[in-house]
């Protein structure tokens, strides 16, 4: 069994009286990432009460017991002040292939002095997992005109986008596929839409703000140094932005283009490894990326990712893996 290690909560900051009681205690509750790879884990979890009252944590996972095995499945303890508690949980999964959905955590911190409940704040968590997918170089090289030719048809799938913060699997899907050259690296979105007339592309010019249109978003961090990423976005329209992080200056060279289909709309994009600052892709083993969407067209905001980032899309340490291998 994978073994991480402890996660240190502290209560210092925690104001019984404070609606948000929750949200200090729970911040890092979760924090570790695991590849499914490492499967069985123990997660740990050590609470340290640094108030003047017990304090009750209690930790309830849901999941479907088909695919994951969780022990135990709920948790309920009370820390004195000045006392520490370890709440270790053994995840595993019973059915190799199926992943999705991630378990989720409910946790509930309350707070008592003389018999009386002071604060009762209950919150819904995501267990973290970092996504891994093979992709293959290849000569063949796609035309960028929002089409998904031949050229794709050795190129890896990737589905299964969640919904922030990584709760639920989004619905109307979108999948995504990734192929990359010596030189380039190419990915093509397919985003179902059923209320096409519905698509908002407010955004008219380069560097407006495509996230608040219906868009993908593409992050890569830097080969050299994964702090740095380079972020890229594309409206439904056509309407680019980009960033070096959060520097929107800067303007990289690549290519897009979209189209609408009866079923959805596309987004094929193609990325130059001088872009990344990179001569080519010999030798790069490894890309950490995120793959992104934002649909406004069902009438309210909805964020989805390939590797769940637990709120802004804008946290390397969670994006996926890309393994890059040779062309067989």
């Amino acid at each position: 069994m994978y073994k991480p290690g402890r996660e240190l909560v502290d209560t210092a900051m925690l104001a019984p009286e404070a609606a948000d009681a929750l949200a200090p205690l729970m911040k890092d509750l979760l924090a570790a990432a695991y590849s499914p790879e490492q499967l069985p884990v123990e997660h740990v979890i050590s609470c340290t009460n640094t108030l003047g009252k017990p304090l009750s944590v209690e930790v309830k996972w849901s999941f479907l017991d088909s695919v994951w095995d969780i022990k135990p499945a709920s948790t309920s303890t009370v820390v004195q002040p000045g006392g520490t508690a370890d709440i270790a949980t053994r995840i595993a999964l019973t059915e190799t292939g199926r992943r999705l959905p991630y378990p989720t955590a409910s946790a509930r911190v309350i707070t008592k002095a003389d018999g009386i409940e002071l604060s009762d704040t209950e919150k819904l968590l995501a267990l973290k997992f970092i996504r891994e997918a093979p992709v293959r170089r290849t000569a063949a090289t796609p035309v960028i005109d929002g089409e998904k030719e031949a050229a794709w048809d050795s190129a890896v799938r990737i589905g299964g986008f969640l919904v922030e913060p990584g709760t639920y699997l989004a619905n109307p899907p979108t999948e995504t596929w990734v192929t990359v050259t010596v030189d380039r690296l190419y990915v093509f979105f397919k985003c179902y839409e059923r209320e096409l007339d519905k698509l908002r592309t407010n955004a008219q010019k380069r560097d407006d703000p495509v996230w608040m249109d219906d868009s993908v978003e593409v992050f890569i961090t830097s080969p050299r140094d994964e702090r740095q990423y380079y972020h890229f976005l594309v409206s439904a329209a056509g309407v680019i932005e980009d960033a070096l992080m959060k520097d929107e200056k800067w303007d990289g060279d690549w290519e897009v283009k979209t189209a609408v289909h009866d079923d959805g709309w596309t987004a094929e994009i193609g990325i130059p490894a001088k872009t990344l600052g990179l001569k080519s892709f010999s030798g790069v083993k490894e890309l950490r990326v995120n793959f992104c969407r934002n649909r406004y067209a069902g009438g309210s905001a909805q964020s989805s990712s390939w590797n769940s980032t637990y709120g802004s899309f804008h946290k390397p340490e969670h994006f996926g893996r890309l393994v890059l291998k040779e062309e067989r």
